[in-house]
């Protein structure tokens, strides 16, 4: 069961710090997730992944959100590749590696910084009532790779309904991003409060200085 945290954008500092410390034996799956557009959870995913690039960790971006901005913010070239759709749809692992390709970020720096690429078409499975099957999608799909990353940084829908439901159901950990300026116990105690009405049950971490 993933640890569910709160993080405002000044925070990104303290948890990308955090990544450069790690010490990761085994792949790590970590959720970025909000409750609402427009408070930076793209770009939190985004310097997460910058950081996890700067201390040479093998690193791959789901982008699960529709508007696959991530997948822009990544400098992809998107060619006639797969993309999260197409293995939502059939999640073969044979397929895997056919949607997943390389930032343009490895055009300036050596590294692996890698995109499994976003598409309005997943929309289609962000159903708020999933199968048993079905929530264990993104976990079948990451199991093709998980010898081939240190660390997964899923950016997720603005909702809670399918497309997050299995990004928290193949992840280790989850950060849901907050609002600058507005109180973080408040804010945190509301979103608390729609996990539980979903039916969410996850463990509870605040501390962004932890270890990812």
């Amino acid at each position: 069961m993933p640890f569910w945290t709160a993080c405002t954008l000044p925070r990104l500092a303290s948890l990308a710090l955090s990544l450069a410390k790690a010490k990761l034996a085994t792949m790590r799956v970590i959720s970025l997730s909000s409750l609402k557009g427009g408070v930076g959870k793209t770009t939190v995913t985004l310097g997460l992944a910058s950081a996890a690039f700067a201390r040479g960790l093998k690193t791959l971006v789901v982008d699960m959100d529709p508007q696959s901005d991530a997948s822009t913010g990544m400098d992809v070239i998107v060619g006639r590749h797969l993309n999260i759709s197409h293995l939502l749809a059939s999640p073969r692992s044979s397929q895997v590696k056919n949607a997943i390709v390389p930032s343009g970020w490895t055009r300036s720096h050596k590294g692996t910084v890698d995109v499994l690429l976003g598409s309005p078409s997943a929309m289609a499975f962000d159903s708020p009532s999933l199968t048993k099957r079905e929530i264990w999608r993104l976990e079948e799909i990451l199991a093709a790779v998980e010898d081939d990353y240190d660390i997964v940084l899923i950016d997720c829908p603005p909702s809670l309904n399918g497309l997050t439901r299995m990004a928290w159901t193949a992840s280790d950990r989850v950060a849901v991003v907050t609002e600058q300026g507005c109180s973080l116990s408040r804010r945190r105690n509301e979103h608390l409060e729609q996990l539980m009405s979903s039916g969410v049950v996850c463990h509870l971490g605040c501390n962004p200085s932890e270890s990812l």
